[in-house]
């Protein structure tokens, strides 16, 4: 968002490209097109075209690959494909996304769909279907998920199960 409104005041002229597991600006400068990732401090800045075709082609494909995570740790490979382009209004959708995601990884269930419900509101991502079937899919089949608890984030769900032809997604209303 920062880099965003920072490029937008500079007049620079650029796309904010969402992934499935990714966020990426592509910026057009006097001297070529350069690859911006917020995210990598290292790395994060490539004007190299052959590099640049490169990564732009990993993202493409969605591959997860992250190897500072555990062999033995789950890892969910999402059903749709996203690669497109976003524009700065739709990530504040996103940030609140990534709220939702952190809150479902230290397991509060309640907060995730209650921040998924609001990302949903703000911006109606493919990645807001997708973690609102693992969600519910989480729900239905914890056993340590009591009925109340369970109840309260389907409520929050509610927008996304409506849209959505999953039908473990279906079964977790009560």
């Amino acid at each position: 968002t920062l880099f965003s409104q920072v490029l937008s005041d500079l007049n620079y002229s650029f796309k904010i490209i969402e992934t499935n597991y990714h966020i990426f600006i592509i910026v057009q400068t006097e001297v070529g097109v350069t690859l911006l990732e917020t995210t990598d401090r290292i790395g994060g800045f490539v004007t190299d075209p052959k590099v640049l075709d490169k990564r732009t082609e990993g993202y493409r494909k969605n591959e997860l690959v992250n190897s500072n995570v555990p062999s033995d740790t789950y890892q969910y490979q999402y059903r749709c494909n996203l690669y497109k382009e976003v524009s700065a209004d739709q990530l504040s959708g996103l940030l609140v996304f990534n709220q939702s995601v952190k809150a479902y990884n230290g397991g509060d269930w309640l907060s995730s769909a209650r921040l998924l419900e609001e990302a949903h509101s703000l911006y109606a991502t493919g990645r807001c279907f997708e973690l609102g079937n693992i969600l519910v899919r989480t729900l239905v089949t914890r056993k340590d998920v009591t009925s109340e608890m369970r109840r309260a984030c389907m409520e929050h769900l509610l927008p996304l199960i409506v849209r959505t032809s999953d039908p473990v997604a279906a079964s977790g209303i009560d």
